[in-house]
């Protein structure tokens, strides 16, 4: 297991450093699946910020907590970590049974392309209804003139992934949303290029990885599309108008 701790604005003793690796040892025996763990620290004015980036079975979480001391801030994170390691733990474990099933009800993966509604919706909208509901995946269109829609994934009910394209320079980018009592508190933004493939073929890396969504660029319509794991399926958004 590779863990990285760093610090800013203060000095991370080599017993903290211990003491956080040995918390994440624990979730580590129960999920051994997780290769790699990024702690951040950061002594701001009136707390202490505790960030972690983790990656498991080919999906990156984030994750970040807010104290008075170092300590708590850093307990309260493991926490979370812990809740949310357990809950993508049972959900893998889920998608492996529903897989399972269906290829020995059918042997082939069947796919529903799912329209995305015209209807323009605010970005914060979208994602505090998919934190009061069961659904992990949704997409919609930022607005009127939008010729994109933006893909979202749950990952808890805090933080969530967004995939869509900057209008000005139609760059595809991912985003990272954080949300502390229903409002955005941080966000990261990375650049993403959606690879080339058919159909099968994302459905093909859905099963390898055993990731809930894959956003790519389907080569025979030459569109960017989002295929969904479900439990009777795969369901296909059509990202592009």
């Amino acid at each position: 297991m590779n863990v990285i701790i760093t610090g800013r604005h203060f000095n991370v003793s080599n017993s903290l450093k211990n003491a956080i690796e040995e918390k994440l040892g624990k979730i580590r025996f129960f999920y051994d699946h997780v290769l790699q763990f990024h702690i951040f620290l950061e002594k701001e004015k009136l707390n202490y910020k505790a960030d972690i980036t983790f990656i498991a079975d080919g999906k990156k979480f984030y994750l970040q907590m807010k104290a008075p001391t170092i300590s708590e801030a850093i307990d309260k994170l493991i926490d979370k970590l812990e809740r949310q390691v357990r809950k993508h733990k049972e959900r893998v474990q889920g998608h492996s049974r529903d897989r399972v099933a269906q290829r020995e009800q059918s042997g082939v993966p069947s796919l529903q392309y799912v329209e995305v509604s015209a209807k323009p919706r605010a970005e914060l909208e979208v994602l505090l209804q998919l934190a009061n509901s069961e659904d992990e995946v949704s997409a919609f269109y930022p607005g009127e003139e939008s010729r994109t829609a933006i893909a979202v994934l749950k990952e808890s009910d805090e933080l969530f992934t967004l995939y869509g394209c900057d209008p000005d320079d139609s760059r595809w980018y991912c985003k990272h949303v954080y949300l502390v009592d229903e409002q955005v508190d941080q966000t990261r933004i990375e650049d993403f290029q959606p690879e080339g493939m058919t159909d099968v073929q994302a459905v093909s890396r859905l099963e390898q990885t055993e990731a809930v969504l894959l956003v790519y660029e389907n080569m025979d319509a030459k569109k960017v599309q989002a295929v969904l794991r479900g439990s009777s399926g795969y369901d296909v958004f059509v990202l592009e108008k």
